[in-house]
């Protein structure tokens, strides 16, 4: 029987669990244990990769939920060794200087985003197909060892407008992806008017951060979703 829930993600999901976000939601799921993964920066690989990582790590039926982050993000194991994230670093425009390795050079950051941001409008749809099977397998693997997931996305971002092809179908035929990421997290939230963190004003809407404490309406909005669809 599930009894404990992690969430994982960006700084989306990071400025959620500062404000007690995971915690107000387990309370209202009656699930005793609740835990935070989401990491400011983190790719979808991230994401997957550590939700898995804690998923074989626990001996506790777990109920993941998951708000994905840019495709675009990227990764590369050039950090400092950590126990749980190894020497993953997530990037996209940025790679944080005081957190690599010393063989890894600024020059070197440098030289990879210039190559991710060239191939970033070309490979959207491989992309974005890669991520889609990565998640279906990542559900299965979980739905099979007792755990559950929700998965959703946050941001907009280049491939919503890809969703509707044949060849991502996959996404929408899956209960545990919520509208075949489809559904904006951000944009369901802007139009609840909930409150940003004040540095984000320059930031086009649907990108900003609601500020910690704002989880309300996303709960309410997962607590249904996971009733509805018989997730627990």
């Amino acid at each position: 029987m599930i009894n404990r829930l992690v969430v994982n993600g960006c700084s989306y999901l990071n400025h959620y669990s500062q404000g007690k976000g995971h915690v107000d939601l387990a309370q209202q799921l009656n699930l005793a244990f609740s835990h935070s993964l989401a990491y400011p920066g983190s790719s979808n690989n991230r994401i997957i990769r550590t939700t898995l990582k804690d998923s074989y790590t626990t001996d506790q039926p777990t109920l993941y939920i998951i708000g994905l982050s840019f495709l675009n993000r990227s990764e590369l194991t050039i950090g400092q060794d950590t126990d749980f994230e190894g020497k993953w670093i997530s990037f996209q425009n940025y790679i944080n200087p005081d957190k690599i390795a010393d063989f890894w050079t600024d020059t070197d950051s440098q030289q990879v985003i210039a190559h991710n941001l060239k191939m970033e409008s070309y490979v959207i749809k491989d992309k974005l197909e890669d991520l889609m099977f990565k998640l279906l397998a990542m559900i299965s693997n979980l739905r099979q060892r007792n755990h559950q997931v929700v998965i959703f996305r946050q941001p907009d971002d280049y491939y919503i407008n890809h969703l509707g092809e044949e060849r991502f179908k996959f996404l929408k035929n899956c209960v545990n992806i919520v509208d075949g990421l489809s559904w904006s997290s951000l944009e369901f939230q802007a139009d609840k008017g909930v409150k940003y963190v004040p540095e984000d004003h320059h930031h086009p809407k649907l990108i900003r951060h609601p500020a910690p404490g704002e989880h309300q309406h996303l709960n309410k909005f997962l607590v249904e979703y996971i009733a509805t669809h018989k997730l627990l």
